[in-house]
């Protein structure tokens, strides 16, 4: 009981203190299950102004039952299943990109890899997320020994288009649109104006990262990139071509007899 007491002030201490949410695109928040059941001993939360919650993976004790306080949020599930090296693997990846389905996402394309998969296209249609685990998903894909091909389907926005450009060929669509627009990020509790300034230093170094990848991926010009740090830019599939976000247009073309289909939705 001592040290859950010593956690649970330092916890407290953390909130009162204020609490900066790492810069984002879109954040969306991973929820907990909370059981209709209070554990037997409940442990003392401290609360944030207007009732909000932190989101995973920052959580506060009240939205994890000490029962389940060393259970992990969530786990990716694969829907891989066997390993077929002869298929060319189609992945649709048609979700918010958040710590889950990045972590999915990332053990899928290692697993093919690793399996001798050579043929492998991620097909985006997300809204984007969270932009830290995109930048390393885009890293990772581009150190891959296999080349991505990518294809934009719907809406390829935001942090998605990360996964966009990390393709080596990259098609959608003619009905595709594409979004740009600043970084984002939640901000909850108090904080001070050093803090605030922090976080627009990080927010700030994000975007340019972002510029750095635009530059070396695409032929957007400097005028939009500038944009982008500014407002919403939305493109649509011509645009996109004209500027090397993409390289081709046309539908997507799936073999019938060679073709596995992979869906995270």
């Amino acid at each position: 009981m001592q040290i859950v007491s010593k956690l649970s002030r330092r916890r407290t201490l953390l909130l009162m203190a204020g609490a900066m949410i790492p810069a984002a695109a879109y954040a969306d928040e991973v929820s907990t299950q909370i059981s209709p059941t209070p554990p037997p001993t409940p442990i003392p939360t401290p609360s944030l102004p207007g009732g909000v919650r932190l989101p995973t993976p920052v959580t506060s004790p009240s939205s994890t039952p000490a029962s389940n306080a060393a259970a992990p949020v969530s786990a990716p599930v694969s829907s891989l299943g066997p390993i077929d090296k002869t298929k060319a693997y189609f992945m649709f990846f048609q979700r918010n990109i958040d710590l889950v389905s990045a972590k999915a996402l990332r053990t899928d394309l290692v697993a093919l890899v690793e399996g001798g998969v050579t043929d492998i296209t991620l097909i985006i249609n997300s809204p984007g997320g969270l932009l830290a685990p995109s930048l390393q998903l885009y890293s990772l894909i581009r150190s891959l020994p296999v080349k991505i091909k990518t294809h934009g389907q719907g809406i390829v926005a935001s942090a998605a288009n990360l996964l966009m450009l990390a393709g080596e060929e990259r098609t959608a669509d003619k009905v595709t649109r594409f979004f740009f627009h600043p970084s984002q990020s939640p901000i909850v509790g108090t904080f001070n104006s050093v803090q605030f300034d922090d976080q627009l230093l990080v927010m700030r170094e994000y975007e340019n990262m972002l510029a750095e990848i635009y530059r070396e991926r695409t032929k957007i010009p400097e005028t939009d990139i500038d944009r982008f740090k500014h407002g919403s830019v939305p493109y649509d599939a011509a645009k996109a071509l004209e500027y090397g976000v993409i390289h081709k247009i046309h539908a997507l073309d799936i073999p019938s007899q060679k073709a596995r289909l992979v869906f995270a939705d």
